[in-house]
């Protein structure tokens, strides 16, 4: 009907004014009863002068407002017992008629956002109540965090607090969060089905800070899931990605393509290489496989001789003294190896390497040989590591098939990078086909981990131990699909399955819709078919 949308405060006066019409059309005698109709219009009228006063008064009460969010965090009932502790200090305090109170809760996808926002005439009511509020609710109660939404956020609610008036019989309560990442905040990646619930998963800033580690077979998809990643982290982050084998401009149209042949790297005449020794000797014993003897020597001649360039270093090694039959053996051995560097500075192109905006991509697959190709991406990042600045922009590095830049001993430099990431904005997200290959320290620095399908039997082993799995998620590592992963990060404490959304252009300027059904986290994975992307 259409009193349902009339204010209830008001529905006895159209009721009336209904009765009257009708009375009208039935010709029924009105002014015969016209004293009954003068004694009953005051008592519906005044009620509603009072309640219309109410709410122009309330109305009225505009000026300063500021908004808190309020995280739960606790078992269930713990959480619930919290809300209902802030609801009643919110609703003692709104007592108060020169300050206005609005608590509320926005759910979606399982996840659930609250929020408290005040507001007064004066200025220095809102900062008082909000210092007051804020002292109140962590002396109390020990689990809960108090945030501030970010100024879009907090402006939107300002809006819709200001345009609602208080008065009514309702009675003041709040969601308690859902432990987890909040929506829209960090790196969309996917999707997974918890319970009853869809729900986006992202990934925060400090998953990606803490360095991210994806693991997979061939064909599984883990190429694919660092490519979205890199390329929905652009937005925040610089980007290089280090293209071992040629596939990643293929999956990122819109990139800067970095072409060996057009970066002489000889680090000799690179001035960030004669100030740090260490890292230039550690590079290229990593990169062409030296052995501790032709290392060490190698180390000698750098130190002693001072070469200019790579041709150089070759004459000094050849000249160098030989005081037994073993060092020549150590000197022709090295000399082999090193010769695999001309590869590398072959063209006299000394173009100044800069990074740009946005994503970058260094094609490795145009270096032929595996020693050359490794010891120039050794370099290369050894260079952009020596080249940054605490004020630089965050830079987020992918280095695809991890396991070429390692040997027995492992490879300091990447180590080193991801021990001193926080200072130089540095994170790193590595991929590989097996968690064997790779050296344990940097599987422990990896706090992200993104687990596509593994067939080793060892593979699953090393994930089972290191990530803490159940049986049941542990038995799905050799049955997820392609795209379908385990993932496990700091704000992601208990390992689910998820659905890679990957990139679309359309849909990651606009939002990150869901195709289709996605995986359950509790259960058996079973296969989905999603549209693919034009990409």
């Amino acid at each position: 009907m259409i009193i349902d949308k009339v204010p209830r405060y008001l529905r006895p006066l159209i009721g009336l004014i209904g009765i009257l019409i009708i009375l009208m059309e039935i010709h029924f005698n009105i002014y015969k009863y016209i004293f009954y109709i003068i004694y009953i219009l005051p008592l519906i009228g005044i009620p509603i002068i009072l309640r219309l006063s109410k709410i122009k008064k309330a109305n009225n009460l505009k000026g300063s407002y500021d908004v808190i969010e309020i995280e739960f965090n606790g078992s269930k009932e713990e959480k619930e017992e919290m809300s209902k502790a802030i609801s009643n200090i919110v609703k003692d305090r709104s007592k108060d008629n020169n300050v206005k109170y609005g608590s509320f809760s926005i759910s979606s996808g399982g996840y659930t956002r609250s929020f408290i926002a005040i507001g007064s005439k004066e200025k220095n009511y809102v900062e008082i109540e909000r210092e007051v509020l804020k002292t109140l609710i962590s002396t109390t109660l020990k689990n809960v965090k108090i945030k501030d939404p970010n100024e879009q956020e907090k402006e939107n609610i300002i809006k819709a607090i200001e345009s609602i008036s208080p008065i009514g019989k309702g009675e003041i309560f709040l969601i308690p969060t859902d432990k987890g990442i909040s929506l829209n905040e960090g790196i969309y990646l996917g999707k997974t089905f918890d319970g009853a619930y869809v729900k986006d998963v992202y990934l925060s800033k400090k998953d990606l800070e803490s360095h991210i580690a994806i693991f997979g077979s061939t064909g599984s998809g883990k190429s694919t899931t660092a490519a979205t990643i890199a390329y929905r982290a652009s937005s925040y982050y610089d980007v290089l990605i280090l293209d071992w084998t040629g596939e990643f401009s293929d999956i990122i149209k819109e990139s800067n393509v970095i072409l060996p042949k057009d970066f002489n790297i000889d680090p000799f005449k690179l001035e960030e290489f004669n100030k740090r020794i260490d890292i230039l000797i550690d590079s290229l014993s990593n990169g062409l496989g030296l052995t501790q003897p032709q290392q060490y020597l190698l180390m000698k001649v750098i130190q002693e001789e001072k070469p200019k360039s790579i041709s150089d270093l070759i004459d000094k090694i050849e000249k160098y003294g030989e005081e037994a039959r073993w060092d020549r053996d150590v000197k022709r051995g090295l000399l082999r190896k090193v010769e695999n560097l001309r590869n590398i500075v072959k063209n006299e192109n000394n173009k100044k390497l800069e990074l740009k905006n946005g994503i970058n991509i260094l094609r490795l697959s145009d270096i032929d040989g595996l020693n050359s190709r490794k010891s120039y991406a050794l370099l290369f990042l050894a260079m952009v590591y020596l080249n940054r600045k605490r004020e630089d922009k965050n830079l987020l590095i992918v280095i695809d098939e991890v396991q070429n830049y390692f040997d027995i001993e492992g490879s300091s430099l990447i180590e080193q990078m991801m021990a001193q990431s926080r200072k130089y904005g540095l994170s790193l997200i590595v991929s590989t086909q097996s968690p064997a290959l790779i050296p344990n320290s940097l599987l422990l620095n990896a706090n992200t981990k993104i687990i596509h399908a593994l067939r080793s039997a060892r593979d699953k082993e090393i994930i089972y131990l290191s990530m803490n799995l159940n049986h049941e998620l542990n038995n799905q590592l050799d049955k997820l699909e392609v795209g379908e992963a385990l993932i496990q990060s700091p704000s992601i404490t208990d390992p689910i399955i998820i659905k890679v959304d990957i990139i679309n252009k359309g849909r990651d300027k606009i939002n990150k819709s869901f195709i289709e059904k996605p995986v359950y986290s509790n259960s058996k994975v079973k296969s989905i078919n999603f549209i693919k992307d034009d990409i």
